[in-house]
């Protein structure tokens, strides 16, 4: 885990702090999939952070929201402490939730920037919202070029012969026991309901998260724990993500 250089000072504050490790590679006998979590007192308030691998493959969705649901119920800390035990939770990886359009429409709404029609069709969008997993977890706006697979060192689409398609595979989202949005657990629920027609990033939908209606002027992230200050791509052409 890392700090920015003028951050330095809130180590000094920070105590408590220990490691977890969760495998769910081949059904939790293998690391190769899984997540690392590293929990910590700073002053008064409990932080986790998470770094998680999912399953891959396009179709494996329900393999990825049952890593979610593992990682959420197995890891734990000394003293019996959870990660709902936490006030926050910051989860990023590599989660490897995919895009249910083929390749050339993908592309074609890369290139004009038409954000919302591959939102509509993220596959973490949908688990989330259908009450898979992740409810409750705050995300930035995906309004930038999905991060993965690159050509190393090019900014070409995977163009090998398995022609991945492009994807927002690298995600970071937080989660604060104290907001209307994780009034209700994060794991799997069959009772979430969406109004037809909306837009599953709209702040205004999901009636069963407590999400209230808000004008053009208020913040999204309002009562979330936080406020997002950047959320975006790094373009390292040293990897096949970005």
């Amino acid at each position: 885990m890392f700090t920015k250089t003028h951050c330095m000072v809130f180590i000094t504050y920070s105590r408590d702090v220990s490691v977890s490790t969760v495998k769910t590679g081949m059904s939790g006998k293998a690391g190769n999939k899984g997540a690392v979590g590293i929990r910590l007192l700073l002053h008064s308030s409990s932080l986790c952070f998470v770094c998680a691998h999912f399953a891959a493959h396009q179709s494996h969705v329900s393999e990825r929201n049952n890593d979610f649901t593992d990682i959420w119920n197995k890891m734990s800390f000394p003293n019996s402490i959870t990660l709902p035990s936490h006030q926050y939770v910051f989860w990023s990886g590599d989660l490897n939730y995919r895009i249910d359009l083929p390749i050339d429409k993908v592309k074609e709404a890369i290139v004009s920037q038409n954000w919302s029609l591959l939102q509509n069709v993220d596959q973490l969008l949908k688990s989330k919202y259908s009450g898979k997993a992740f409810q409750g977890f705050v995300e930035g706006e995906l309004n930038f070029a999905p991060t993965y697979k690159y050509d190393s060192f090019s900014d070409d689409y995977d163009t090998s012969e398995k022609g991945r398609i492009p994807a927002w595979t690298d995600r970071i989202m937080w989660w604060h026991r104290n907001s209307y949005r994780s009034s209700t657990s994060p794991l799997p629920s069959k009772h979430v309901t969406i109004e037809q027609g909306a837009h599953p990033t709209d702040v205004s939908i999901v009636k069963d998260h407590m999400i209230s209606s808000c004008n053009e002027s208020c913040d999204p992230y309002w009562n979330s724990g936080g406020r997002l200050m950047f959320y975006g791509r790094s373009e390292l052409k040293t990897s096949d993500h970005r």
